[in-house]
């Protein structure tokens, strides 16, 4: 500190006045370096998060500052870095994710043309992310950016084996309803696992080429293997989900779907109709017989005999002579002159003898 004191500083007039006359020199703490943002200096602190996701710890971090520390008036705090990285990234995500979630249900909409099947596919996409998740918690990995895009690349690979599987089994139970398999539970459960079968190889392929091609980036130490590691987990713990989604799961779901497709409904009990009511006349009740009368006889009376129709006389079949044809009408005869009054006769006298 002496020696500072006395160092030579030149005045404008070419003096020279030690240092210790123009100044008071002491030790005192700082800041290193003074940086200033949004024309105000500002001051940062470091931290290294490794035992918790950096959502989670500056969450509980919040709490304790709000809770024991009083800022002065003028000064605020901020959290920046990696945390409002991610703060930016899961705002774009919350509306990019529905997006492209809906674009590809119509897509599979488009493809299949039928609901049940398209739905069939986006099910299985969270089972299909069940492994990744597993992954994760056995190699103690949070949640971050980086595991949000290794999801993303899942669900497209979980996506796109299922479409394919789906495609098989279709074709297999048209080609089954074509040729020798009836159109009962038993043929389409039939046709359903050749079509599973056949797909069973390209499936494998497939998988194997994706994990195998990604583990060995979880033995890399180089720069930015933290980074790829949590992109790469997700994606090799989530194909062997979806492998077992692929080849049990989704074959079961769709057979249980196309049977209730297919499947008549039965049908509605009738209702119980009641008995006709007998319209046929009822002999009249017996008169009340008084006592010591004797009882009517009961017994069953043999039916009296039908009556018997008149027999119609037999038409005569004997050969008939032609009728005679008809006779003109005869002209009206002329009327006949009134007849001649009788002549008077002359009695004879009395005596006169004839």
């Amino acid at each position: 500190m002496e020696g500072l004191k006395s160092v030579l500083v030149q005045s404008p007039m070419g003096h020279s006045v030690p240092l210790g006359q123009l100044a008071s020199l002491k030790f005192v703490k700082g800041p290193p370096v003074i940086k200033s943002e949004g024309a105000r200096p500002s001051a940062w602190i470091y931290v290294d998060v490794t035992d918790s996701d950096i959502g989670g710890y500056v969450a509980r971090a919040q709490k304790v500052v709000d809770k024991e520390v009083q800022l002065a008036p003028g000064y605020r705090l901020i959290w920046s870095g990696q945390f409002e990285y991610m703060q930016r990234a899961a705002s774009r995500l919350r509306v990019i994710v529905p997006v492209t979630l809906l674009i590809v249900f119509l897509l599979l909409f488009l493809n299949f043309g039928s609901l049940k099947e398209s739905v069939l596919i986006m099910l299985g996409l969270p089972l299909a992310s069940a492994g990744g998740l597993w992954l994760l918690w056995t190699l103690h990995y949070d949640l971050s950016v980086a595991v949000g895009v290794g999801f993303i690349a899942l669900t497209g690979v979980a996506a796109e084996t299922g479409v394919v599987m789906l495609l098989y089994m279709k074709q297999a139970l048209r080609a089954g309803q074509e040729g020798d398999l009836p159109d009962t539970r038993e043929g389409i459960r039939e046709a359903i696992l050749r079509g599973s079968a056949a797909r069973v190889r390209p499936l494998m392929m497939t998988v194997c080429a994706i994990t195998f091609g990604l583990l060995p980036i979880m033995w890399s130490h180089g720069t930015g293997a933290s980074v790829m590691k949590r992109i790469a987990a997700p994606m090799i713990g989530g194909m062997v989900s979806t492998t077992l989604l692929t080849l049990f799961v989704l074959p079961v779901v769709y057979s249980l779907i196309t049977r209730v497709r297919r499947e008549p409904p039965e049908p509605a009990a009738a209702p119980a109709t009641p008995p006709a009511p007998d319209t046929r006349e009822q002999p009249p009740a017996p008169a009340e017989q008084p006592e010591g009368a004797p009882a009517p006889d009961t017994r069953e009376q043999p039916p009296a005999p039908a009556e018997q129709p008149e027999e119609a006389p037999a038409p005569d079949t004997r050969e008939q002579p032609p009728a005679p044809a008809e006779q003109p009408e005869e002209a009206p005869a002329p009327p006949e002159e009134a007849p001649a009054p009788p002549e008077e006769t002359e009695l004879p006298e009395e005596g006169e003898s004839h």
